[in-house]
């Protein structure tokens, strides 16, 4: 039986596009450029840097997949996007879901799939698709301070969070001797907070203050329930830093 070969054409065009398409799944690139950030946030996390077995550092291929939102009025967009990572003992993919506005990227969650586990490393914990719901109350005292801060040693002070949506946006409000030093007014005191897993059925809640190169006209806030500690800080002038422990 004779052979038979067709010859297919392809033109320059055609052929540039199919293979910059490879090389924007296959090779990582830098996209949106939260991806240096999340690279960070996954070595400052002991339990991340444990599973992949050291100093993590980005892979540069691999089927990297995600999706964006265009640039909304004010240029806010959203964007949901794999980072491909690589440790001394294994690789990762870290699933990110970020929002830019103000000029900046926030990383919203950061999920690092390796080894067998999910570990939400914004938060630096086992991940669990627990929710906060409706509003939770801690209380203790002033333990440290430093510079100016608006609170004395060993004042009484109340933490209370509520959930703002069904996803990780949260407002808290601090009172120390009866004087909010955190939410003070209704457009202030948005977060991000969420859960990690701690046993088979206990959970951690975490709160995240938002990237403080945004620029705050409050203290930025970090609480672990797991330390019990929550850590308020201020760069403006007349920086100052307030330690709670908080039940």
């Amino acid at each position: 039986m004779a052979s038979s070969w067709t010859t297919v054409k392809i033109g320059v065009p055609a052929l540039a596009v199919a293979l910059g398409f490879l090389f924007l799944v296959f090779m990582a690139p830098s996209c949106n450029g939260f991806e240096d950030d999340t690279v960070r946030l996954v070595n400052a996390c002991p339990q991340a840097t444990k599973v992949l077995g050291g100093t993590v550092e980005r892979r540069k291929y691999g089927l990297q997949t995600g999706s964006s939102s265009r640039k909304r009025s004010g240029g806010n967009q959203w964007a949901k996007q794999d980072v491909l990572v690589r440790g001394p003992s294994g690789d990762g993919v870290v699933s990110v879901d970020a929002m830019y506005h103000s000029g900046v990227w926030t990383i919203r969650t950061a999920l690092l799939h390796a080894g067998g586990e999910a570990i939400e490393v914004t938060r630096c914990g086992t991940q669990t698709p627990a929710r906060l719901v409706g509003t939770r109350r801690f209380s203790g005292r002033v333990t440290g301070r430093t510079g100016a801060a608006p609170v004395g040693d060993a004042d009484l002070c109340e933490l209370s969070v509520e959930s703002k949506n069904d996803g990780e946006l949260c407002r808290a409000v601090i009172t120390c001797a009866g004087k909010a030093v955190y939410g003070a007014k209704d457009t202030l005191g948005f977060n991000l907070c969420g859960y990690v897993a701690t046993g088979a059925s206990t959970k951690a809640l975490v709160i995240l203050d938002e990237d403080r190169r945004l620029g705050r006209n409050e203290p930025t806030l970090r609480y672990d329930e797991r330390t019990r500690i929550a850590k308020l800080e201020s760069e403006q002038a007349g920086a100052w830093s307030a330690t709670l422990t908080l039940r």
